[in-house]
């Protein structure tokens, strides 16, 4: 059950940006109205290929996000120091608790970070795409605000929180390594 539970935060963390993205490229690069008879033809395959191609989508916007974070860090040289001075303990040393505690951080920080990050750079390539193809979309708006700046407002918005839960997310392991490494009980 542990399993499941693992993969279905990675997939989430995939999905639902890619999806986003795919959903924001049909509406941008096709007619919906002339492609609807096809979709409800074939109800069931258009649902499988969707879902592999939000999952595909999701991927290359992962991809994009450790680029972006490895440039980041790189630039800014912030925690490599840190990180290639500290010892991390053996895994022998590590037990089921440390274990479970470590996928805890990485289910509640980590896939976090990346379901912000890749949900940030979603929004932004969808805003993108529907503003320089000028879709219907451009025009709406919501309490007197355009749509686009909304979802320009949304990508900064998760971007920023892409980068705290990062920092959560070193923060905690480095904190349990240090633990670890001075051989303290938790």
């Amino acid at each position: 059950m542990e399993r499941i539970h693992l993969t279905f935060g990675n997939l989430i963390s995939h999905f639902i940006p890619g999806f986003i993205l795919l959903l924001s490229g049909f509406i941008a690069f096709f007619n919906v109205y002339e492609n609807l008879e096809i979709i409800n033809k074939n109800s069931v395959i258009v649902i499988a290929v969707v879902f592999i191609l939000s999952l595909a989508c999701g991927l290359i916007l992962d991809v994009c996000r450790y680029l972006i974070k490895s440039t980041v860090m790189f630039v800014w040289n912030r925690n490599l120091s840190k990180w290639g001075k500290m010892h991390i303990p053996d895994i022998s040393k590590a037990n089921e608790d440390d274990r479970k505690y470590f996928n805890w951080i990485i289910e509640h920080f980590f896939r976090l970070h990346q379901f912000y990050g890749n949900l940030s750079l979603s929004l932004l390539f969808s805003t993108l795409m529907l503003h320089t193809k000028k879709t219907f979309i451009v025009s709406l708006s919501f309490l007197g605000v355009p749509l686009i700046y909304i979802m320009y407002t949304l990508s900064i918005i998760f971007a920023v929180a892409a980068g705290i839960t990062y920092w959560k997310t070193i923060y905690f392991l480095k904190q349990r390594f240090q633990i670890l490494q001075s051989g303290e009980e938790v």
